[in-house]
């Protein structure tokens, strides 16, 4: 049970201000850090790091519920994300029809107005490879010219804060549009080449979409998508459950661009609720072994926590406060966003960490939850 009070956590390192050993709040504030011992009556909580709460970019859902055109599920889907130490969401659909499109867009839109948490949605789809399509559906897919575009997003821009496309699915001009009214443009599913996903990127593209899942992979001939996002300063989203990407693959993202990996869940809605039966959009999925795959057996998203994610890369021998910072830090700036301060006057939203890189404690205006 969640009990409101100030308090400090203790011995650990401030994973923005590195030094630092000890964090104080009191009612809903951040009150200072620094060395200093609990007061009389004063709880404390013990760690080894202390972060920002997580973002999680790109994700589908979770706990049986769906990004779909439900606002009281949206809501719903929310708080589960903030039991999980996710105090930012941004939404994604996978490729719908255009009317139930409409209807989650709208339906974000109310829960968005209403909820800081939600930071936008995320369109995956419908502009991509029908090679590449992974766990969407193929028959939903199509090629984007700039006035399919704005027709489809052109009424939603305070809401669509990101889309996945492919740039061999879209005319010349529609990312350049994209970028001028305010939406990060992700490339994904996708047969480009690195010539092409250069000039994507140079045309104004700043995420690649889940790093070497439904792209073309690292050739000694055509180095690929993920080598042009590195080479061009994109932000790099990776699914860190050790089933999409190789741990050895995750090292090489941080080892080439530590400040530029963005860990996120890509979880589908059947994650938390163990193996079975499930659907992504339209799609069937069987969840085995905690492995979400459609029956052609094409990964159909993931079943992962983003502290998870965060744990596992810890443990393939990245440094902690990269790790951390990608789940936390990176996704605001990868969205052009402020980042969440740990300074004194700063909410006192939080996560402890423990040595082995488990989340242990979450702070949510000064409450707090063990796990």
């Amino acid at each position: 049970m969640a009990i409101e009070y100030a308090g400090c956590v203790t011995d650990v390192w401030s994973v923005d201000r590195p030094g630092e050993n000890g964090l104080l709040w009191g009612d809903t504030l951040i009150r200072g850090s620094g060395g200093f011992t609990p007061a009389a009556g004063q709880k404390s909580i013990q760690g080894a790091f202390v972060s920002p709460l997580l973002a999680d970019t790109h994700t589908h859902g979770r706990g049986g519920m769906a990004v779909l055109p439900d606002s009281e599920q949206l809501e719903q889907l929310l708080e589960g994300y903030l039991a999980c130490g996710v105090g930012a969401v941004q939404l994604s659909t996978v490729t719908l029809n255009e009317n139930d499109l409409r209807g989650t867009l709208n339906a974000a839109r109310m829960v968005r107005a209403a909820r800081t948490e939600l930071l936008g949605l995320h369109l995956e789809g419908p502009f991509l490879s029908a090679v590449k399509h992974g766990a969407h559906d193929r028959d939903l897919l199509r090629f984007g010219t700039l006035e399919q575009v704005k027709l489809l997003v052109g009424d939603y821009l305070d809401v669509v804060t990101s889309i996945t496309l492919d740039p061999r699915s879209v005319d010349e001009g529609v990312i350049g549009w994209l970028v001028s009214q305010g939406v990060t443009v992700a490339l994904g599913h996708t047969e480009a080449n690195y010539a092409e996903m250069v000039a994507a990127f140079e045309e104004g593209a700043t995420v690649l979409t889940h790093a070497f899942n439904a792209m073309n992979q690292i050739a000694a001939r055509e180095p690929g998508p993920v080598l042009a996002a590195i080479d061009c300063g994109a932000w790099i989203e990776v699914i860190a459950d050790g089933h999409h990407v190789h741990p050895s693959l995750v090292r090489l993202l941080f080892d080439r661009a530590p400040a530029r990996v963005v860990l996120v869940s890509d979880s589908m809605p059947a994650a938390g609720l163990g193996d079975g039966a499930a659907r992504l959009g339209g799609i069937a999925v069987t969840v085995q072994d905690n492995v979400a795959r459609t029956v052609g057996g094409a990964l159909a998203g993931s079943t992962l926590t983003l502290s998870d994610s965060v744990s596992n890369v810890a443990s393939w021998g990245v440094d902690s406060t990269l790790a951390i910072n990608a789940a936390t830090v990176n996704p605001h700036h990868a969205y052009g966003l402020n980042a969440p301060s740990l300074n004194p006057g700063a909410p006192a939203n939080l996560l402890v960490w423990s040595t082995d890189m488990e989340l242990t404690h979450i702070l949510r205006d000064g409450r707090v939850s063990a796990l």
